[in-house]
């Protein structure tokens, strides 16, 4: 599996988390592993996005019949560098 996030405040819109939930759902192109001689699907845990959207995305999945969670949090990330 593989997380698909869309945690970027300020520019969450109902079409980038509908993008955000057809990527999850084909996160790799079939051409892609066709090409590269891989015959699995690739699947997603869940679609990530802050708690604004949360409604989104469950509409957006439920309408292509996809039983994927929704995932969701506020997370503040700090800069470990200092």
């Amino acid at each position: 599996m593989m997380p698909i996030l869309r945690l970027k405040i300020g520019d969450d819109t109902e079409a980038n988390v509908l993008r955000l939930c057809v990527k999850a759902l084909n996160p790799i192109r079939k051409d892609i592993l066709t090409e590269l001689d891989l015959d699995f699907k690739v699947t997603c845990g869940a679609v990530c996005v802050y708690p604004a959207r949360v409604a989104d995305a469950a509409q957006h999945l439920k309408k292509a019949g996809s039983s994927l969670p929704v995932a969701s949090g506020n997370l503040t990330f700090w800069n470990l560098d200092r």
